[in-house]
C-alpha cells in the first residue's frame, strides 16, 4: 500500500465548499503528486474489480421535508436483504452497508418523515426476516434548511451524475454556469450536499478499509471527538460528522491487529460507552422513490426528465 493509494481514496470525498476541491482526476493528482492518468487508472481498476461501486451525492433531507435514520440489523442470512423486494417493502432506503466476514451486520440508512414511520419500518424488517435482531437505531442530526427550486434541480442532476462538470450541469438544467457554481458552493458550505465514494472492502485488496464507530455520552461529544481523532490520527481516511450519538470513521490499518491498541485507548476515554470495529464492509447507494417524488413535487419536473 502506498501513500498515494490511501490519499486517492481520501480525496474522493467532497465535503468542502471550494469548487477546486471537487474530486476530479486532475485535482486528486495535484494533491498527491501523481499524474491524472495514475489517478484515473487506479479508479478505473477499482470500478472494474467492483471494489468501488460508484460515487454518490448525499443530501440534507430536510430540504424536501424528510429526516435521515439509521437502523442496524444483525442476521445470519443477510442475503435476504440484498434484493429490490426488501427495499420496496421498507421504503425510503438510500443506503445499505453490509459488514463482517459473512455480511452478518447490516446498517440501513433511510429517509422518513418521522419516528413513527421508522418504528413501522423496523416492524417490517422483523417480519421480513424473523431471525434477525435489531441492534439499535439512531438518526442523522441535520439542521433544518430550505433551498430554492433551481438548487433542487442542480441537486437532482448531481444525484444522477455526481462527477459531472459545471458546464454539463448548466447545459442539462438550463441554469447559467455562474449560477450553478455559486449555488453548489453555497450548498456544500452549508452541509446541504456532499459527494462520497461507495466502497466494497470485500473486494479491495490494497487497503484494509474498515469502519469504526464510537458511542458516547452526548454532553462529552466535543472532548471525545478530539481524543478519538488524536488516537486514530493517520488511520483516518474519512469521517462522518452528522450522526447523532455515534462517531464513525472510515479507517485504514496496515494490519488489522493494529486496530486493537487504538480500540483499547478509545474505550478508556471518559464518557465513551462502546466501540464497534467492522471489517470488511460494502456500501450500496440507491435513489428511493420517496426522494424522487419529493423532488418532483418541489421542482415541478419529472425525475427522469431527459437532459437537454
Amino acid at each position: 500500500m502506498s501513500i498515494a493509494d490511501k490519499d486517492v481514496i481520501k480525496y474522493m470525498e467532497w465535503p468542502s465548499s471550494l469548487m477546486k476541491e471537487r474530486p476530479t482526476y486532475w485535482q486528486i493528482a495535484k494533491k498527491i503528486g501523481k499524474s491524472p492518468n495514475y489517478v484515473k487508472n487506479m479508479i478505473d481498476e477499482m470500478i472494474q474489480n467492483e471494489s468501488l461501486l460508484g460515487m454518490s451525492v448525499f443530501i440534507n433531507p430536510t430540504i424536501v421535508g424528510l429526516k435521515s435514520y439509521f437502523v442496524v440489523v444483525s442476521s445470519s442470512n443477510s442475503t435476504v436483504f440484498e434484493n429490490e423486494k426488501f427495499r420496496e417493502e421498507i421504503g425510503g432506503i438510500y443506503s445499505m452497508h453490509f459488514s463482517g466476514m459473512k455480511k452478518e451486520v447490516l446498517n440501513i440508512e433511510m429517509y422518513k418523515e418521522n419516528d413513527e414511520q421508522v418504528r413501522e419500518a423496523i416492524d417490517k424488517i422483523r417480519k421480513f426476516s424473523p431471525e434477525s435482531k435489531i441492534l439499535y437505531s439512531t438518526y442523522e442530526n441535520y439542521e433544518q434548511v430550505s433551498v430554492d427550486p433551481k438548487s433542487l434541480e442542480i441537486i437532482s442532476y448531481l444525484i444522477k451524475s455526481p462527477m459531472e462538470s459545471i458546464n454539463r450541469i448548466s447545459l442539462g438544467t438550463g441554469i447559467p454556469r455562474g449560477v450553478v457554481k455559486k449555488k453548489i458552493e453555497k450548498m456544500t458550505s452549508g452541509d446541504i450536499i456532499s459527494i462520497r465514494p461507495n466502497f466494497n472492502a470485500y473486494r479491495y485488496r490494497k487497503l484494509n478499509l474498515a469502519v469504526m464507530s464510537v458511542a458516547y455520552q452526548d454532553d462529552m461529544k466535543r472532548n471525545i471527538r478530539s481524543q478519538v481523532t488524536d488516537i486514530l490520527c493517520d488511520y483516518i481516511i474519512q469521517e462522518r460528522k452528522n450522526i447523532n450519538g455515534i462517531l464513525v470513521f472510515l479507517t485504514n490499518f496496515s494490519h488489522l491487529d493494529d486496530a486493537k491498541p487504538s480500540i483499547d485507548k478509545i474505550e478508556k476515554i471518559p464518557g465513551v460507552l462502546g466501540v464497534t470495529f467492522v471489517f470488511p464492509f460494502e456500501s450500496n447507494f440507491y435513489v428511493p422513490e420517496l426522494l424522487k417524488e419529493r423532488f418532483e413535487m418541489a421542482t415541478g419536473k419529472p425525475w427522469d426528465l431527459q437532459i437537454r
